[in-house]
């Protein structure tokens, strides 16, 4: 699904929302739409998770479809965790973590996300968009101006990477004070048996 919604080469515009919509109400809804989509959402909804975090997750996809520039912080961690904190509540259970171990999966997801953020500044840019809090920016920052090679406008986003990074760390920290929740790898394994 995040694939429709960033990779032109699935389709026109207008085939990937179509594909889009139809593996969104198998996900939510079941159905023989998509018997991949929605064998998914089946088996989430029997672990516990609960309909609003897969509505959470497929919103998110959807507000990322297009050019964007996320004004503060507060907005770049809705969207981690609308795209990432919320694979954490969906992986969960499928761990054999318990419901108190939530959190921390939730905190691992969204730093990661804001891993990404930092190592992926460039390639978004080329899409039309920018997950470095403009707040952190100058006034006059330009993404174009980035993409172009400017060496100030490089620099200024080099700063806000910075930024991202460590409160990508802050979301670290808080997973692993819970990884003691997490089940080992080899009972990870054994359960996916």
């Amino acid at each position: 699904m995040d694939d429709l919604v960033d990779e032109p080469m699935q389709g026109s515009e207008e085939e990937r929302w179509m594909a889009f919509e139809i593996h969104r109400q198998a996900f939510l809804l079941g159905g023989k739409s998509c018997a991949r989509s929605s064998q998914v959402g089946e088996m989430l909804r029997s672990q516990g998770v609960s309909q609003s975090v897969l509505a959470s997750f497929l919103d998110a996809l959807e507000d990322d479809a297009g050019p964007r520039h996320l004004q503060s912080l507060e907005k770049v961690l809705e969207f981690a965790y609308g795209v990432a904190g919320t694979v954490g509540q969906m992986m969960r259970p499928l761990i054999g973590a318990p419901g108190t171990a939530e959190r921390f999966a939730v905190a691992l997801g969204m730093a990661m996300q804001l891993t990404n953020i930092a190592r992926d500044v460039l390639e978004d840019a080329q899409r039309g968009r920018c997950y470095l809090p403009a707040e952190w920016l100058p006034p006059n920052w330009c993404m174009q101006s980035m993409l172009q090679g400017d060496v100030q406008a490089r620099q200024q986003a080099f700063v806000a990477v910075q930024q991202i990074l460590v409160e990508a760390k802050s979301w670290y920290a808080l997973a692993e004070t819970g990884f003691a929740t997490f089940p080992s790898p080899t009972a990870v394994r054994f359960a996916w048996r």
